[in-house]
Parts: C-alpha cells; sequence; structure tokens
C-alpha cells in the first residue's frame, strides 16, 4: 500500500539521525541541517501517510461515495483495508500532529519566558543582541528567542572563566540566536514528545541538539587551534554545554563537544559527505514519488468514478 510505505520511508527518516550518530567528519553546522532535514521531512511524511491511509474511510463515513466508493479494480491502490484501520490511522494522525504541535508551542513559551526584564541585572546592547549578565552565583549561559534576542551569562559564570572563555561562551550564545537554533530545538522536542513512545526518536533528537552545541561551538571557536582549545577549556570549565532551552546534557554529549574540538573536520572528502547526504536524500525522493503516484493514482480513479458500477 503507497500509504503505508510513505509512513514507513517518514519513520525510517526519523530515526536515521540516531542510527548515524553525530558525525565526528563532517562540519557541525552541516550535519546538524543535515538531521534537522531528516527529522522534518520524517514528520511531515508520516503526518500525510497516516492521513491517506484514513482517507478512504472518512470519506466513506462522509458518505462520498463518489470517491470513496469507485470499483475495486480502480481503488485497489489507494484503500487502506478495513475501517478499523483507517479509523485508527485518522486517530494516530491527529493525535501524533496535535502533540508535536503543543510540544513545539509549550517549549516555544518556556524559551520566552527567560526573557529578562529592564530592571533585573546589567543589560549591554551588543547590537544584533542584547547581553544580560544576572546577579546570580550560578553558572548561567543561555541565548533566549526574544525581541530583541537576550544572551544571558551570570556572574557566577563570569567569576568561573577566564576573559577569553567568557567572551568565546557570548560568542557561542550568539551563534545560537543568529543562525536561529531555537527553530531546530523546537522541532526536535515536537518530534520526539508527539512519538515518544517509538525507539531510536529520542536518540535522533538528541543527536540533533548535540550538533547544535557543536556548530555554535565551532563558529564560537574560529578557524584557529588556540581558538578550539579556549572553547573546549570553556566547556570542561563549566562541566556541561549551553543551550538556547535549557536543559543539562549527558557526560556523553559534553564528551562529543571536546571530542570535535580537538581536530578540524575533513570537509573535502566528497565521498564521505556524499555518504552523509545519501540516506537522507534517498529517502525524501521516495517520500516524493510515492506520494505523486499516489496522486496520480488517485486521479485516475476520480476519472473514472463515473463508469463504475453503483
Amino acid at each position: 500500500m503507497i500509504a503505508g510505505l510513505v509512513v514507513l520511508v517518514g519513520l525510517l527518516l526519523i530515526v536515521l539521525p540516531g542510527l548515524a550518530g553525530p558525525s565526528v567528519r563532517l562540519p557541525a553546522a552541516e550535519w546538524a541541517r543535515l538531521a534537522g532535514s531528516s527529522l522534518l521531512l520524517g514528520f511531515a511524511a508520516v503526518e500525510v501517510g497516516l492521513a491517506l491511509v484514513a482517507l478512504p474511510t472518512v470519506l466513506r463515513a462522509l458518505h462520498a461515495a463518489g470517491i470513496a466508493a469507485i470499483c475495486e479494480q480502480v481503488l485497489g491502490p489507494l484503500s487502506s483495508g478495513p475501517d478499523a484501520v483507517g479509523w485508527i490511522s485518522a486517530s494516530l494522525a491527529i493525535v501524533v500532529g496535535l502533540r508535536g504541535a503543543l510540544a513545539g508551542r509549550s517549549a516555544y513559551r518556556k524559551a520566552r519566558a527567560n526573557e529578562i526584564e529592564p530592571w533585573l541585572g546589567r543589560h549591554v546592547d551588543h547590537g544584533d543582541f542584547e547581553l544580560v549578565v544576572l546577579p546570580t552565583r550560578s553558572l548561567v549561559a543561555l541565548s533566549v528567542p526574544a525581541a530583541p534576542p537576550q544572551v544571558l551569562i551570570s556572574d557566577g559564570l563570569v567569576d568561573r572563566l577566564d576573559s577569553d572563555q567568557l567572551e568565546a561562551v557570548i560568542r557561542h550564545e550568539a551563534t545560537h540566536h543568529r543562525f536561529r537554533h531555537w527553530r531546530f530545538t523546537l522541532l526536535a522536542t515536537a518530534v520526539e514528545r508527539a512519538l515518544v513512545p517509538l525507539p531510536l526518536v529520542s536518540r535522533s533528537t538528541r543527536s540533533l541538539r548535540t550538533a547544535l552545541e557543536a556548530w555554535a561551538d565551532e563558529a564560537a571557536a574560529g578557524c584557529s587551534a588556540s581558538g578550539r582549545a579556549v572553547v573546549r577549556d570553556a566547556i570542561v570549565a563549566v562541566s556541561g554545554p549551553v543551550h538556547s532551552l535549557p536543559s543539562r546534557a549527558s557526560q556523553r554529549d559534553v564528551d562529543e563537544r571536546t571530542r570535535r574540538l580537538e581536530g578540524v573536520p575533513d570537509v573535502g572528502a566528497f565521498v564521505l559527505r556524499a555518504a552523509m547526504h545519501a540516506p537522507v536524500l534517498m529517502l525524501g525522493v521516495a517520500a516524493v514519488a510515492l506520494l505523486a503516484g499516489w496522486v496520480v493514482d488517485a486521479h485516475h480513479a476520480t476519472a473514472l468514478a463515473g463508469y463504475c458500477p453503483d
């Protein structure tokens, strides 16, 4: 069944970043964009596939006989089977879509809730973002998608780091808002909350989040070995990564980020880069081809509906 294959391809796209793991050989920005694209395409394919599986059943329930009750041999490729399958698919499409949308909305509101009012802390205008130094001994390093965007650090962090490390942390957080990493983070949250019972989904979203942190690390470090050493030392000094949405990463994520900073990705290895991009590209093309085939079959079926016996 075409619709079922679309769902399967979507699930493969979603778990692919988790199966591949973070690619140390690729620039973090490239890997983050690739993992984000895979999650987005996969989630869309799952939603569309479930809707297509449910469509004939829903049309029959709505008494759309001209479309749903087409003669057997024409409707065959489009049929979802028993009505129970159709209703289950419709329910899943609604639940998955709502859970994803609500989770993304909630995560965005929580991120915006971190915006600091002008009366609290020290506010410094950096042009495209506002630096806020909070009067707390806790270690805080955070970017907030406010208007204007804010980079939050704390007095505790200022005391813990030397000037070079502190500047690296600020550049790291500024990179988050410059490239709107919060959108990737919201996508990861929406996908993992919507598909939480499925295995490997959380592994894929964690891979994306780690790639985003590594992207900001690499941007903060620049191309010099000394810059990478400064960022690595800053990560170790605060004992964990910094996030656009507050959370604690596992020690494995910290180790991954510091390991990336110890070597420069081989950006010239065309074969390697093609091998990393190929699975996402192939699965994406397969999903589009399957949907195009479904549309063609549906068009033929509805065109022949008038020739079918009642």
